[in-house]
């Protein structure tokens, strides 16, 4: 029975928690660049990765990079909030 109550301090409390942390206004940070946390620079796949018994080729591999590579050189994510302090700056 005590253990019963415990839990439900808990769940309530947990609950209850978002409620007192500090609310940011919209507004504040609709147009703010954010950057990337951190920028990658991938090379390209040489060699096939087998997971789970399926082999994934090395073309494959490098058109995902690719993708990832072409994101991150186009697309500036603004308008929400991130773990990193400062926008990121490209040339």
């Amino acid at each position: 029975m005590r253990a019963r109550a415990t839990f439900l301090v808990a769940i309530v409390l947990a609950l209850a928690s978002p409620a007192l942390a500090q609310p940011i206004p919209p507004e504040s940070i609709a147009d703010q660049e954010i950057g990337w946390m951190r920028i990658y620079a991938h090379k390209g796949a040489t060699e096939p990765l087998e997971i789970d018994h399926r082999v994934i080729s090395a073309g494959q591999r490098s058109i995902g990079m690719e993708l990832a590579n072409w994101m991150q050189a186009t697309y500036d994510p603004i308008g929400a909030s991130a773990t990193s302090s400062s926008a990121t700056t490209r040339g």
